[in-house]
């Protein structure tokens, strides 16, 4: 089955929810203060993930921060 799709890992259920309440855990909570150059590092590091804007539970990681009037 793994050679079938190479280049893809698969963990059984357990062990990837186990993987995601630990990023969870480590991640930057709302209203921790950071400093310009951790939140540049943030930024470069969501850059070079395939879907920055979610974690692994679901949840969103990033907000809007401001609306945009094109009209």
């Amino acid at each position: 089955m793994i050679a079938e799709m190479p280049g893809q890992l698969h963990r059984p259920r357990k062990v990837r929810s186990i993987f995601a309440s630990k990023a969870c855990r480590k991640s930057v909570m709302f209203g921790h203060p950071l400093s310009e150059f951790k939140m540049k590092q943030i930024i470069e590091n969501m850059g070079k993930i395939e879907q920055p804007w979610n974690c692994p539970h679901g949840r969103p990681t990033i907000r809007h921060l401001c609306t945009v009037n094109l009209g």
